[in-house]
């Protein structure tokens, strides 16, 4: 997969927590964000040992959002 480098440039570029907030909030809507997130406590789950199902269970979202998440983790040592 290729990286989107002008966006991790960007985001690289932001200087402060605040102005991220703002970035974040400029080039995502609401509906991303909240995905974007959740994907954020999928790998924190799998992190803390949580299984799969269990994560899929609490989130509410499908075994396979989460198998995709913990597939990345393995892959890029997330």
């Amino acid at each position: 997969m290729k990286t989107p480098s002008d966006l991790v440039e960007y985001l690289l570029s932001i200087p402060d927590k605040e102005a991220m907030d703002v970035a974040l909030s400029a080039l995502l809507s609401d509906k991303e964000m909240k995905s974007v997130e959740k994907r954020l406590k999928i790998l924190r789950m799998l992190r803390m040992g949580i299984s799969q199902r269990q994560i899929a269970r609490e989130l509410k979202v499908g075994i396979a959002t989460v198998t995709r998440g913990s597939h990345a983790a393995r892959l890029y040592d997330l």
